[in-house]
């Protein structure tokens, strides 16, 4: 089972010079200043390394935030 420390570890490796401790697990990446690049890079890196299966592009946006991607992985994948 993926963990919020997992997510947030791929996040750190992914996205360059991001000051992680600023992330609130609800927060939108988007408002949180990583941009649309780097939030795929999180979920390339998330089916990478972790294993996660390969998030349909119509399901990207419910994965925008660390909650949303807990969540998605949890109940949303179909």
């Amino acid at each position: 089972m993926i963990k919020n420390t997992d997510i947030r570890n791929v996040i750190q490796s992914s996205v360059i010079g991001f000051d992680l401790d600023q992330l609130r697990d609800d927060q939108d990446f988007l408002d949180a200043g990583i941009d649309s690049l780097d939030h795929l890079s999180i979920l390339l890196a998330l089916e990478e390394k972790l294993g996660v299966k390969k998030i349909p592009d119509n399901d990207i946006d419910k994965c925008r935030s660390i909650s949303g991607i807990l969540d998605y992985l949890t109940n949303g994948e179909e």
